[in-house]
C-alpha cells in the first residue's frame, strides 16, 4: 500500500516486518526499541499491531522469502539511517568550513575562494 505524506512515498510494512516487530515486543525489546530496530516510524504503529495480535500467528516455514525481506530490510533501513546521519555530519563540516573561509576573507580582506579555487 502507497500513500503521499508531502513530497515522502511512504510505503507499507510487510507481514514478515510486523511479525517480527511484534515478536521482539513480545520477547521483551520495548516499544522504542523495537520501533529504531526495524524503522517503523511510531511506537503507536507496533502497539496496534501487538493489540490486533498480529504476533499470535506464525509465518509458514515455506514463506522463508519474507524472513529474508525482513532481514533484508532490517539492514537496509539500518544502512540509510547511518548513511543520513554521515550525510549530516558532513554537511555540518562543509557549513563550518565555508564559514571559516569566510570569517578569514573578512579578516583579511580578500576573497580567499576565488584566490585559491582559481589556482
Amino acid at each position: 500500500m502507497k500513500a503521499e505524506e508531502g513530497n515522502v512515498v511512504v510505503l507499507g510494512y510487510s507481514e514478515a516486518l510486523k511479525y517480527e516487530a511484534v515478536k521482539a515486543i513480545k520477547g521483551g525489546m520495548s516499544y522504542k526499541e523495537a520501533c529504531l530496530k526495524y524503522a517503523i516510524k511510531a511506537p503507536s504503529t507496533v502497539h496496534s499491531w501487538v493489540k490486533s495480535g498480529r504476533g499470535a500467528k506464525k509465518l509458514k516455514k515455506s514463506n522463508t522469502n519474507q524472513s529474508r525481506e525482513s532481514e533484508s530490510l532490517i539492514r537496509f533501513n539500518k544502512e540509510k539511517r547511518e548513511s543520513e546521519l554521515a550525510l549530516a555530519r558532513m554537511s555540518l563540516k562543509v557549513y563550518c568550513l565555508e564559514t571559516v573561509i569566510e570569517e578569514a576573507s573578512k579578516h583579511y580582506q580578500e576573497d580567499l575562494k576565488k584566490k585559491f579555487i582559481q589556482q
